[in-house]
């Protein structure tokens, strides 16, 4: 059963940031969040202006299983995402769970993470 505590920790309000213009570095096709770290460690991936369409908020179990395989089918995920032309802005959703990395991603349309980073 959850304590009152947890049950705070992980469902307190939201960071309004849906609307913001950020710059993030995005890896393409990544295998899970070792493989997006290792990328951006190394100063590849891409450099990117997005626009945070929107914010969803998982339990710390939902991103774990989710930052372990980026590959996998994500009902929320799909039909999301893409690049705004002319202005070259990625359009991408921001993934907040309780003590982990804000992660980003822009799953251009499909039902994975395609591009992902932080």
């Amino acid at each position: 059963m959850k304590t009152f505590r947890k049950f705070v920790e992980e469902y307190k309000p939201v960071k309004e940031s849906v609307g913001q213009l950020i710059t993030i570095t995005l890896v393409r096709k990544p295998t899970n969040l070792d493989e997006v770290k290792e990328v951006i460690k190394h100063g590849s991936g891409e450099r990117v202006r997005a626009k945070v369409e929107e914010v969803k908020k998982l339990s710390t179990n939902e991103y774990d299983k989710l930052s372990q395989n980026f590959f996998a089918h994500t009902s929320w995920l799909d039909g999301k995402g893409g690049t705004a032309l002319p202005e070259n802005v990625w359009s991408v959703i921001e993934v907040q769970a309780p003590g982990r990395k804000t992660l980003y991603i822009d799953p251009e349309g499909f039902d994975y993470a395609r591009y992902v980073g932080y």
